[in-house]
C-alpha cells in the first residue's frame, strides 16, 4: 500500500483556533490563581510559581495535543465527506458529516463499525484509524460526484448487517 500525504497537524485553521483559544484560557486560569494567591497570602507566591511554571508546560502540551486531534479529525472530514471513495473497485458514498470516531486500531474500528450496524469505511491516517459512515454507490460506475483522490488511505470497509433471518427458528 502506498502511503497517502497528509498534513503534519492536520486542518491547520481548525489547530490554530484550538491552541489559541485552549492557550488564552489556560494562561488566564493560572494567572488568576496566582492572583488569587497573592492577594489571600503574598507569602505563597514565591513557592507557588514553580508549580504555575511546571502548569503552564502542562498545558502547553495537552494544548498541543487537543489541537492536533481535533485538526486532523477536521481533515478526514473534509477530505472525504460528501466524495465517493473507491476501495477494490467498488464505490463507496460518504456521508456529509462522515466521522463517527477514531481509534488506535484497525480492529477496535472494525468492531465498532460492526456494533453500529452500517455500512462504514475504516480510513488509516497518521497513527490512527477513523471510521467514517458511507452507502455502497449503486451506479458506481456512472456516479457523477467527485472521487477522493485519499482513497488509498481508506484501510477496510464494514458492511452493512442486517437480521433478515429470524433466530427463533
Amino acid at each position: 500500500m502506498r502511503s497517502v500525504s497528509w498534513p503534519v497537524q492536520g486542518d491547520q485553521p481548525t489547530f490554530r483556533r484550538r491552541l489559541s483559544l485552549f492557550a488564552i484560557l489556560g494562561t488566564a486560569a493560572i494567572a488568576a490563581a496566582l492572583a488569587t494567591a497573592l492577594v489571600l497570602n503574598p507569602a505563597l507566591v514565591r513557592p507557588l510559581v514553580p508549580l504555575a511554571a511546571s502548569a503552564a508546560l502542562l498545558l502547553v502540551l495537552w494544548t498541543h495535543g487537543s489541537a492536533r486531534t481535533a485538526a486532523r479529525r477536521t481533515e478526514v472530514r473534509n477530505s472525504f465527506a460528501g466524495l465517493v471513495a473507491v476501495h477494490l473497485g467498488e464505490a463507496y458514498e460518504v456521508d456529509e458529516n462522515p466521522l463517527l470516531g477514531e481509534y488506535t486500531s484497525r480492529r477496535h474500528a472494525a468492531r465498532a463499525a460492526i456494533d453500529r450496524g452500517g455500512w462504514a469505511l475504516v480510513v488509516h491516517a497518521w497513527d490512527r484509524y477513523y471510521l467514517l459512515s458511507c452507502r455502497p454507490n449503486a451506479a458506481s460506475a456512472a456516479t457523477r460526484a467527485p472521487v477522493s483522490f485519499r482513497s488509498r488511505a481508506i484501510a477496510d470497509v464494514v458492511p452493512a448487517i442486517h437480521d433478515e433471518i429470524p433466530l427463533s427458528a
